[in-house]
């Protein structure tokens, strides 16, 4: 059997303390933890939606990677609303598509008029930012080369 120390006011005092500040400490880091886990959250909360034609998952795949984001993610952080900015030209671009079944493609509630914004969004920025103009071709142009290549293969 060991010896029971018996402790003094004070130092009761001071191990509530320390465990208090260590409790303090695990919840800050929880919340942290939880903030930068925001678009892993938002997916794992978000309903399973039909799924797409080969051409626009091959898109979103192309366009994920290259971002490193989920475009099915409702998040309105730069990267994000940069991915959707590209992926819904680039549907402008090569595809017939209406607005209203390019939002449809993905899995957050928006409405044609975001694609209509990031159509002007996309105009501007292409102008002026040279980082977007290059982003923008080099997605264009690995969706597209992907593109003939399977069109050759048929």
């Amino acid at each position: 059997m060991t010896d029971l120390k018996e402790y003094t006011n004070t130092e009761y005092r001071r191990l509530y303390k320390t465990l208090l500040n260590d409790h303090n400490n695990l919840k800050i880091k929880c919340v942290k933890l939880t903030n930068e886990n925001l678009a892993l959250r938002v997916k794992l909360n978000r309903p399973k939606r039909e799924k797409q034609s080969e051409e626009i998952e091959r898109l979103k795949e192309i366009v994920n990677r290259y971002y490193d984001v989920d475009l099915d993610t409702k998040v309105r952080k730069h990267e994000f609303v940069l991915a959707r900015v590209v992926y819904y030209n680039i549907l402008i671009k090569t595809t017939e598509m209406s607005f209203a079944k390019m939002v449809n493609t993905l899995d957050i509630e928006q409405d044609r008029s975001t694609v209509y914004n990031s159509q002007k969004n996309h105009e501007d920025w292409y102008d002026v930012d040279k980082n977007y103009r290059r982003d923008f071709d080099a997605i264009l142009k690995e969706y597209t080369s992907d593109e003939q290549r399977e069109a050759n293969n048929h």
